[in-house]
């Protein structure tokens, strides 16, 4: 049984994956920001609070890390927060895999361009971390544009917009919504991960260089279509969109330039197209409101 950490196992994408991991058979070990995160049941839990780094490698043989854990700066973090959450700690990590001989190590990075926040600038200089010590160990990096699912964080982009179109807020203010972006499900996010997971430990890859991986559908949609679409699934008729009310962010671009050939080569494909999703999401929302 191979055993894989994952990092920020607590946040909603490490939760999914810590699940699907289990069914599959491995052994997780599950890396927690505190105590007050909520334990991933059938896992190995260790609270950073409670456990350094160093100990839980000691304490685990460890096949392979997926790293999630990540500080977007929405809760009012400072930048030293920000950079200590997304480069520091990862480089930390990074650096016992490599001492501890892990067999690969799995980055979750971001589409954006470094110049957009603080957060995207400590991933962006975490990735030359990567570049670094590349000979070092087997390197798998996840660009992801967006991804959605249900119960997310009400900060994020879709869960926002959710949660006042069901609420039937009188408005909700936009950019012009213009810039398009592509949005992968999150069970098809988890799919990427394990499809990367399993080649890496049948040897499919070289240490020597970064293995850069997009993790996109190939369908770029404006955030207008995909806000209206939200709209008209809900069957919300009084929230107003008022497009153009927000200015973009300084360094916002029209649309990322991505490809998921490198990915589809190793057979996965995103299965889930926008509209499904988001009536899945609706459904299951919906459905834990009236209980």
């Amino acid at each position: 049984m191979s055993a894989l950490l994952i990092t920020g196992a607590g946040g909603y994408v490490g939760r999914h994956l810590t699940k699907k991991l289990l069914e599959e058979n491995y052994k997780v070990i599950a890396l927690l920001k505190n105590s007050k995160e909520v334990a991933c049941e059938g896992a190995v839990n260790y609270c950073l609070d409670k456990y350094t780094v160093q100990d839980v490698f000691e304490k685990e043989k460890i096949d392979g890390v997926i790293h999630l854990a990540t500080c977007y700066g929405r809760g009012g973090e400072s930048i030293a927060e920000i950079a200590s959450s997304n480069t520091v700690f990862p480089l930390t990590v990074l650096r016992e895999s490599i001492k501890n001989k892990v067999r690969f190590f799995i980055n979750t990075d971001t589409i954006l361009s470094p110049m957009i926040s603080e957060y995207s600038l400590s991933k962006n200089q975490f990735k030359q971390w990567l570049n670094f010590y590349k000979t070092k160990v087997l390197t798998l990096n996840l660009r992801i544009d967006h991804f959605y699912g249900p119960f997310d964080n009400p900060n994020k982009f879709i869960a926002f917009i959710l949660k006042e179109l069901s609420e039937r807020k009188p408005f909700i203010n936009l950019t012009e919504g213009k810039q398009k972006r592509d949005f992968v499900y999150i069970d098809d996010l988890v799919a990427a991960y394990l499809v990367l997971i399993q080649n890496a430990l049948d040897g499919h890859f070289d240490t020597g260089k970064v293995y850069n991986f997009d993790v996109v559908s190939g369908i770029k949609t404006s955030i207008r279509k995909v806000v209206e679409m939200l709209k008209e699934i809900t069957g919300n008729t009084d929230t107003q969109l008022n497009f153009g009310a927000i200015p973009l962010r300084d360094g916002e671009i029209p649309f990322y330039f991505t490809d998921p050939a490198s990915l589809n080569q190793l057979g996965w494909h995103a299965k889930i197209n926008l509209e499904d999703g988001f009536k899945k999401i609706v459904d299951l929302e919906q459905k834990a409101r009236r209980k």
